[in-house]
């Protein structure tokens, strides 16, 4: 178990998840959770379970918002604000790919439905059409 002051939190996508990292004396921890927010703020008490400890994972055992001192206050609030997470290509779900793929073949058969092709072009340019719409490239 670990307790401390909350200093930062960073959260980013992670898969069909969000990954927050929180940092309590100078080391950080992940905390994973479907919300991206995370729902605890700076400067709250917060007792952490470590989970596992090779990869520095925890969930949220406890929290509660106390008074901070200035010591506190100024290790908490005066460091370099966090980019907000950015939605990212890479944050789709199973479904998502899925729904993409079927909307892409469907494009590719329509385009290629009054056209002399085969199977293989229909097939190459609904893949051409899904790396596009997930990278966008």
């Amino acid at each position: 178990m670990i307790s401390g002051i909350i200093q930062s939190v960073n959260s980013e996508p992670f898969r069909d998840m969000f990954r927050h990292e929180v940092v309590i004396d100078n080391q950080k921890y992940s905390v994973y959770k479907k919300t991206q927010n995370f729902p605890h703020q700076i400067g709250e008490s917060i007792t952490l379970e470590i989970t596992n400890p090779k990869a520095r994972t925890a969930k949220v055992v406890s929290a509660t918002q106390q008074p901070m001192s200035t010591a506190q206050v100024t290790s908490a609030f005066f460091q370099p604000p966090a980019a907000a997470p950015q939605p990212s290509v890479t944050a789709t779900t199973n479904k998502d790919v899925s729904i993409i793929r079927q909307t892409c073949i469907k494009c590719a058969s329509e385009y290629f439905a009054n056209r002399q092709s085969v199977v293989e072009d229909v097939i190459d340019y609904a893949k051409r059409l899904e790396h596009y719409v997930l990278s966008g490239e």
